[in-house]
């Protein structure tokens, strides 16, 4: 134990330093103001739930925001504070965790929400540095794990990403191992209510657990999405409509958001050469990556395994323009290829499919410089 657990430490050490490097060089930029974390626009600030922001990003800001509003109050509905508020409440998760850890003081809020995620990429590096141990593989493929889902975007922006990602890996490496019914169950606990996409996979692990003979798995993970769908509909009855973010924008014919990418790498409304840099780079990674998972799903011997990296394929090609405009979302909404990519070249010994995560790296670089 103690060999395995001096194996461990440096790659997940390794990589907790660089992400609070990342988390350092962009705090720096906002001279060390850590509201600017939760992504607060510039037309939000001033009234409650965001009286206590300092820093803004532009005038509509992210996503972080609104995840900071449900921690501040979680068990109530919500209205003009968030976008869309009920299909905000339905990834309950991570803010309630929030919530939990912070008694839901806001100016507390700032380092919670941060300090979970962060704790969430830690807690995925070591995941992955044992398991690669386990397969014979070194530690250090846990220090890419993070990097290759891009975390480092969400720990800069309060989404909810990580734990989402923390969450699946860890269902679909419990599956894999056959690790005990229990640890599945809250596994797909964390996932489906970190982010609604994950219910495909959750269902995918219940649908395949009885033809497996694992019962016990088929009945906990059945609970869980038991669970989730009286979540669902206590947000219908509460707020007068259902609790998805429902937007003609967000799936298209396929490829039809990955064109407009294309065909707007300078930007959405102007050009600038800093951008299509940084589009095209990203847009052929993340092309690499869908070539790479398509490989490994062909030659996967584990189904479930298997679908969910089809699963994660078709994802990004059927993703529409409202995904594709914004650089934070299409280099992190798709975290489900990349740890499938992981799992499948730990699966089937060909590791050199690994080696295509390492460029997620930059994406992280690109936010913490503040060059998007």
């Amino acid at each position: 134990m103690h060999t395995v657990v001096a194996r461990l430490w440096r790659p997940v050490a390794a990589s907790a330093l660089v992400h609070l490097l990342f988390l350092a060089v962009y705090l720096a930029k906002f001279h060390g103001d850590a509201s600017v974390l939760i992504c607060a626009g510039a037309q939000r600030t001033g009234v409650p739930p965001y009286e206590y922001v300092t820093r803004t990003i532009g005038p509509s800001g992210h996503d972080g925001q609104f995840y900071y509003s449900l921690a501040r109050a979680p068990w109530r509905c919500h209205d003009s504070d968030i976008d869309v508020p009920a299909g905000r409440h339905l990834r309950i998760g991570y803010p309630a965790l929030c919530w939990l850890l912070s008694a839901g003081k806001p100016r507390l809020l700032f380092y919670v929400m941060p300090a979970v995620n962060f704790a969430a990429i830690v807690a995925l590096s070591a995941l992955g540095a044992f398991l690669a141990v386990g397969h014979g593989q070194s530690p250090w493929w846990g220090f890419v794990l993070p990097l290759g889902a891009n975390l480092g975007v969400s720990l800069l922006h309060d989404f909810t990403d990580a734990l989402s990602a923390v969450a699946v890996f860890a269902l679909l490496a419990a599956w894999i191992c056959h690790a005990r019914w229990y640890w599945i169950a809250l596994a797909a606990l964390g996932a489906i209510f970190s982010r609604e996409q994950n219910l495909a996979l959750v269902g995918l692990v219940a649908l395949a657990a009885p033809f497996r003979g694992r019962l016990r798995t088929a009945g906990a993970v059945a609970g869980v999405l038991a669970l989730w769908a009286g979540w669902v509909i206590l947000l219908r009855l509460s707020y007068g409509y259902w609790p998805f973010l429902a937007d003609s924008g967000q799936f298209q014919r396929p490829f039809v958001g990955m064109w407009y990418r294309w065909s707007h790498l300078g930007g959405n409304w102007g050009f600038s050469r800093r951008l299509a840099i940084i589009h095209a780079a990203s847009m052929i990674h993340l092309l690499v990556l869908l070539v790479v998972a398509v490989a490994l799903a062909w030659r996967q011997h584990n189904r479930v395994l298997a679908a969910a990296t089809l699963g994660s394929v078709a994802l990004a090609v059927l993703a529409g323009h409202n995904i594709y405009m914004d650089f934070w979302s299409y280099t992190r909404v798709f975290a489900w290829i990349p740890l499938c990519i992981w799992l499948g070249c730990l699966q089937t010994r060909q590791t050199w499919g690994l080696h295509c995560l390492w460029p997620g790296f930059l994406w992280s670089g690109v936010a913490a410089l503040n060059y998007v």
